[in-house]
């Protein structure tokens, strides 16, 4: 994040140290040093963690401009691991993470059969296997399949 802060192409200057803040004490809310890997916690299971870092964080009687910061800022933070598992599969001539749990989870299936029994527009599978991401609000449509196929959600 720094190295992109300082291209421009990331948080201000000035917002880098509480970024790094708010990563180090998500981090250590699940246990976890600020020397170790943090991709995981902001692919599988994000919203999940979130949500769950904002109730400690008003259990701590944190103020509601506090929270939305923290949350901005973590925003950031997967922002970046998002961007870079895509730049590192362009790069590669491979998948992202989360096309590779796609393509394993359709292996010898009919894509257009699963989209209308699972009620996801095939569209939106066709877009998450080229690459694409998934939308806060269409978060609900990455469990269908996974129920579908009797796969326990990756939350």
């Amino acid at each position: 994040m720094s190295e992109r802060t300082r291209s421009g192409d990331g948080i201000s200057p000035n917002s880098l140290p509480n970024a790094v803040s708010a990563l180090v004490q998500f981090m250590q809310e699940r246990g976890y040093r600020d020397d170790e890997c943090v991709g995981t916690h902001f692919r599988v299971g994000y919203y999940r963690a979130i949500s769950h870092h904002v109730t400690e964080l008003q259990k701590e009687k944190r103020p509601g401009a506090y929270i939305r910061n923290r949350k901005a800022l973590l925003k950031q933070w997967r922002a970046l691991v998002m961007q870079l598992d895509r730049s590192a599969a362009a790069q590669n001539a491979s998948e992202t993470p989360f096309q590779s749990a796609l393509r394993a989870l359709f292996a010898g299936v009919a894509i257009k059969t699963t989209a209308l029994r699972t009620g996801v527009p095939l569209a939106t599978i066709k877009r998450w296997m080229a690459g694409g991401l998934p939308q806060r609000t269409t978060l609900r449509h990455v469990q269908r399949p996974e129920h579908h196929f009797g796969q326990v959600p990756a939350h």
